[in-house]
């Protein structure tokens, strides 16, 4: 008989989640777009989950359902969107909260909607159906170019810990120090698989995944279900 191990691991997934804050001055951003942003959010964490019901080979791991994980900083605007939508969905994840600063700081530098996107901040983390963890990284923050650099170090924390990136990100918007389009280019430097939603045009999701020295990109994520099986078990 082979040698019995009394704590296997439990099969899990980490998922990234970045997007823009203020939703509304992207240029060609409508209202009328949040309701199909929504739809394209549930879509995808709906997806994920069904991709891996059933789960990959358990050999080696425990017989219990895959653990997910959503990696949030959960800043105003489309982080909170996302985490609202999986709570609304009644979808499974457990919340891991990287903030660059502490959590006063953090809170005190929302700056749209601020009063609702504070309540909301602390509505999601005490949530029980997430069992959020907050990771504070204690950055500097004492003048802007120090709250920048703490930023960019929070989300390469969340890039770090997370298998796979859904991105509400606008190509048209540019790159800016901390901001989203900055940390979607640091994980294409790391090869990581990244779903981009164009929150002007919410209905085009895209798929990319690094193969062959490029990246493929898939629009319809025929390509989603394979990336996640390998993903789960080759970590």
């Amino acid at each position: 008989m082979g040698r019995q191990f009394a704590h296997r691991p439990v099969l899990s997934l980490r998922v990234g989640v970045v997007g823009h804050r203020d939703l509304k001055a992207l240029k060609d951003f409508k209202d009328a777009n949040i309701a199909p942003l929504k739809e394209s959010i549930r879509k995808i964490l709906t997806r994920i989950s069904k991709e891996l019901g059933g789960g990959p080979s358990r050999q080696g791991y425990q017989d219990r359902p895959v653990r997910y994980f959503m990696i949030n900083s959960l800043a105003e605007g489309s982080d909170q969107l996302v985490a609202q939508v999986s709570l609304d969905a009644s979808l499974n994840y457990q919340l891991r909260c990287p903030i660059p600063f502490p959590e006063k700081v953090y809170l005190d530098n929302f700056s749209i909607d601020k009063d609702r996107s504070i309540r909301a901040f602390q509505e999601l983390t005490t949530c029980k159906q997430f069992s959020c963890r907050k990771i504070i990284l204690d950055a500097p923050y004492q003048n802007q170019k120090e709250r920048v650099k703490g930023y960019q170090a929070a989300a390469r924390s969340l890039l770090e810990n997370s298998d796979l990136l859904i991105a509400i990100s606008d190509p048209t918007k540019g790159v800016q120090a901390g901001g989203t389009n900055e940390t979607v280019a640091y994980a294409i430097k790391m090869r990581m698989p990244i779903i981009i939603i164009n929150p002007c045009k919410p209905e085009s999701i895209q798929l990319q995944i690094y193969e062959k020295e490029r990246y493929i990109r898939n629009n319809d994520l025929s390509r989603l279900g394979p990336l996640l099986r390998n993903i789960v078990v080759l970590r």
